[in-house]
């Protein structure tokens, strides 16, 4: 990296500083949705777990499994949603 002359930066206007930083802030919030799909993928395997162990247990709790699994079903439509988001917002990527 060339640092540019100090005298250039002062002169430079706001919106050109922003303009910039502009890929580096589309990266920075295109990491922070893959990190919330990564969360999603995390929830969705403890609510896959509970399921299991909901399923094996003596006493059977049908409406927390069916709690559980709609759980798991909203969580995989908002990952889907986040990747649509994704795939629009940060074609290529």
């Amino acid at each position: 990296m060339i640092l540019q002359p100090y005298k250039t930066l002062l002169t430079m206007s706001k919106e050109k500083l922003d303009e910039t930083l502009a890929v580096t802030r589309a990266k920075t919030a295109q990491k922070q949705a893959e990190l919330a799909m990564a969360r999603i993928d995390e929830e969705i395997s403890t609510l896959e777990t509970a399921v299991t162990e909901r399923c094996s247990s003596k006493n059977l709790d049908f409406d927390s499994i069916i709690a559980c699994l709609d759980d798991i079903q909203l969580a995989e439509r908002r990952k889907e949603q986040f990747q649509v988001i994704l795939t629009q917002m940060f074609p290529g990527a």
